[in-house]
């Protein structure tokens, strides 16, 4: 019969286990230097995502009717940064941009970074209208900091909507087709893919499945 003193240490000995077990997980989905998800992990919650957004679609539930959408943020001029700072001060534009995005960011949006200055992230919506808020909202925030000896630093965005059906690449394409319009038109600046191509700044190619830009 085990007595109290030997089930504590049973105990003791499981809990750290099961402490050394979920920081080898978290070491393996978090990136080492920002903390955020890395890219490794996003094919995993990108795809859980579009499955439960089938699911509600075939059950017809009210939960389809929330919007998901996925973004692309890339630091502007951040070759700029590491040429005329080096690297070591790049780090730190990198681990404190990504710190004002866990600061801005909902607590249920999902971080990613993809590596180098690009970042991605996963939105839940209860409408069309929250998105570009919830996006503006942190180019602006990231505007006003000063980083230090950097000072201002901007970043761009380009988004699309995710749908039930969509493949996590062509997720990925739409939205970096948007990243690319808004670097090229000025920087610093949201770009929403679907309305781009509602406007006519980029053409879809039905037949190739490919986008070309005017």
């Amino acid at each position: 019969m085990i007595c109290d003193s030997q089930l504590h240490e049973v105990i003791t000995s499981i809990l750290k286990i099961y402490q050394n077990f979920t920081g080898l997980i978290n070491d393996n989905e978090r990136d080492t230097l920002t903390g955020l998800l890395n890219r490794k992990t996003f094919d995993y919650k990108i795809n859980k995502i579009l499955v439960q957004m089938q699911e509600e679609a075939k059950l017809k539930n009210d939960e389809a009717n929330k919007a998901y959408f996925l973004a692309i943020f890339d630091i502007d001029h951040f070759k700029r940064v590491n040429d005329e700072f080096g690297h070591l001060i790049g780090d730190e534009v990198l681990l404190l941009f990504s710190q004002l995005m866990t600061q801005t960011f909902r607590s249920r949006d999902q971080i990613f970074r993809f590596g180098g200055e690009e970042f991605v992230g996963v939105f839940e919506c209860s409408s069309h209208d929250d998105i570009p808020n919830v996006l503006n909202r942190f180019r602006e925030k990231v505007g006003g900091f000063d980083f230090p000896q950097v000072g201002k630093v901007t970043v761009s965005a380009g988004y699309t909507q995710i749908f039930a059906y969509d493949l996590p690449s062509q997720l990925i394409d739409h939205s970096d087709l948007a990243l690319y319009f808004a670097k090229n038109n000025g920087r610093n600046r949201v770009s929403f893919y679907e309305q781009l191509i509602a406007d006519g700044a980029l053409q879809e190619n039905k037949k190739e499945g490919d986008i070309e830009l005017f």
